[in-house]
């Protein structure tokens, strides 16, 4: 398959690398462009040249948790019967020093045609990524996430609480990945992205180097090195400070955590739920009001007011005289203080939908007033008891 990196960290093994490719594609897969989950699987990690210090060395029978994560997570999908499409990736192989181990200073092509310049060869998981990460392209995927015990830097930077993140053109789906995080206390910390702290991968001989040039932001240039590898949406989580605890922490016991599989799995459990009904071709000419209420509901569990709105702008350009439509879209604009979008759509809700509307009556307290004008039209209504007030709210 040509992938340099996998190859290269592979060179001082007596055994061969592996490239595994896991898949999880119901019939009823809400997507069509798959997830891509993407592990690194570094069985033994020596340093390989770059050796590491005897201290430590023990434990790194766990820097395939990344890997480990990946299996286990499209594992518990599977057997959830979750309607999703999902892809795992795993470059595996150990990492050791030999007579034909790669060194510092060889330039690496892979699998994409980049060149790497090689500065320490215990940056290798990096490498192994990189190719997975481009093997990913042919996939043309909906979202791309690596998990990775890439860098101390990152357990430095955090230790053991949280998960080290990075993204590039995923940022509503990173809220939604940091939103579940917190509902499982698997939590990600956020590291800053920014286009300076590309000049520290710039290389002299080659495209790109596999270290940064300072002293700093070790984690960040790790994930600075692997977006070269992507072009699609792509989430980075560096899991080393939580891959392997010394203590108990929380519900998790000493050694082992199996980090990220809580995370991963309920992230994608959301996404399933919130594209069930109607990203399967759904029929909206034919939409009944239980199947609307389930939408409703998705989207409310999944706390996303923005993609409600444009659902049902989409639903009622088909289904215009739909009171539960009108009604929830303009409780959905009242909610985004969108309170223009929220007259006219309540001026196309019927008189009953509007008196439904629990969110318009904390909004204005006056709404009480209602009861005492049902005799009025509903245009008439409508003019009184929510423009005029509303226009008042939005001058004062």
């Amino acid at each position: 398959m040509k992938m340099g990196g996998l190859l290269a960290v592979n060179q001082g093994s007596l055994d061969e690398p592996s490239f595994s490719i896991l898949e999880h594609k119901p019939n009823n897969a809400v997507n069509k462009r798959p997830l891509i989950l993407v592990g690194k699987g570094i069985v033994y990690d020596t340093g390989g040249l770059s050796l590491k210090p005897t201290k430590g060395m023990d434990i790194m029978k766990v820097d395939m948790g990344g890997a480990a994560c990946v299996i286990s997570a499209i594992n518990a999908v599977a057997k959830s019967n979750l309607p999703v499409y999902v892809i795992g990736l795993i470059p595996a192989t150990d990492n050791r020093p030999s007579g034909n181990a790669y060194a510092p200073g060889d330039v690496v092509e892979m699998y994409d045609g980049t060149n790497v310049e090689v500065l320490n060869t215990d940056a290798e998981g990096r490498m192994i990524l990189a190719d997975a990460l481009s093997y990913a392209k042919k996939y043309n995927p909906e979202l791309v996430i690596d998990m990775a015990t890439l860098t101390g830097s990152a357990a430095r930077a955090i230790g053991h609480f949280g998960i080290v993140s990075m993204h590039n053109k995923a940022e509503k789906q990173h809220q939604k990945l940091k939103e579940a995080g917190l509902e499982v206390y698997e939590r990600l910390a956020e590291m800053p992205f920014w286009d300076e702290y590309d000049e520290l991968m710039k290389s002299d001989i080659a495209d790109i180097r596999n270290i940064g040039n300072a002293d700093f932001a070790g984690a960040i240039t790790a994930g600075k090195f692997l977006v070269h590898f992507t072009d699609y949406p792509w989430i980075h989580l560096d899991i080393a400070g939580p891959t392997y605890v010394t203590s108990e922490f929380g519900y998790r016991g000493k050694g082992a955590t199996a980090i990220g599989v809580r995370l991963i799995y309920h992230f994608i459990e959301n996404y399933t739920k919130s594209n069930y009904y109607f990203k399967k071709s759904l029929n909206y000419d034919y939409l009944d009001h239980s199947a609307l209420y389930n939408i409703l509901y998705c989207y409310e569990m999944i706390k996303d007011s923005n993609g409600l709105i444009l659902f049902l702008k989409e639903y009622l350009s088909k289904n215009p005289y739909n009171e539960i439509g009108w009604h929830n879209l303009g409780k959905s604009y009242v909610k985004n203080k969108m309170y223009d979008e929220a007259i006219t759509s309540f001026d196309f809700a019927i008189f009953s939908g509007i008196i439904g509307s629990a969110q318009f009556f904390e909004l204005r307290k006056d709404f009480l007033l209602a009861q005492a004008f049902q005799i009025l039209t509903p245009l008439s209504f409508k003019y009184f008891i929510f423009v005029s007030p509303l226009k008042n709210h939005k001058s004062s």
